[in-house]
């Protein structure tokens, strides 16, 4: 299981560092499609269920299509959700991927999420808050004494990655930071 996590972690670090990204926030749909080649169609009207997919055809060629009315945070998101799906788990599919459950969409209590799922989550989350920016980021705010303030650290990390509080307080648990 942390062999796994590890990996993951470590998928997303080397694209970023093949995509020449040294900052926040992560240029993703720049990834997806000029670093991978993904059609990427954002205008797409899908169920609200669904936040994207993720589709190879037969001919190999691959399209994400996300949920243009989702908060454009969510849209981020997804977008690095599905290409996790693809570098994680293509090579396994014969035919496209369908991503109708998302940690951050649907209740935890009321379904579980596949191991794939999971992966592609963790995936997304360090894609976009990668952890060596984030503690960097974490680093330069404990120099200003802002974690002695009343100021929202976590809004105004979300805001720096370009990302939703949610994201940004499940890296904190995941990399163990507490303020």
């Amino acid at each position: 299981m942390i062999a796994k996590r590890l990996a993951v972690q470590s998928t997303a670090l080397e694209i970023l560092m093949r995509c020449g990204i040294s900052k926040p926030p992560v240029d993703v749909e720049s990834i997806v499609q000029k670093h991978f080649g993904i059609k990427l169609v954002q205008d797409e009207v899908l169920p609200d269920d669904i936040s994207g997919v993720l589709d190879v055809d037969v001919k190999g060629r691959k399209t994400i299509l996300v949920n243009s009315a989702h908060h454009k945070f969510r849209q981020r998101f997804c977008m690095a959700h599905e290409l996790g799906h693809y570098l994680l788990h293509a090579q396994k599919m014969a035919y496209g991927f369908l991503d109708k459950e998302s940690f951050f969409r649907s209740n935890p209590l009321k379904s579980k999420l596949s191991s794939k799922d999971i992966e592609a989550n963790r995936f997304a989350a360090e894609l976009l808050v990668p952890t060596p920016f984030l503690e960097k980021a974490i680093d330069e705010l404990s120099e200003k004494d802002v974690f002695d303030t009343d100021k929202d650290v976590v809004k105004d990390l979300a805001d720096k990655f370009n990302v939703s509080t949610m994201v940004v307080s499940l890296k904190f648990v995941n990399i163990g930071c507490s303020f």
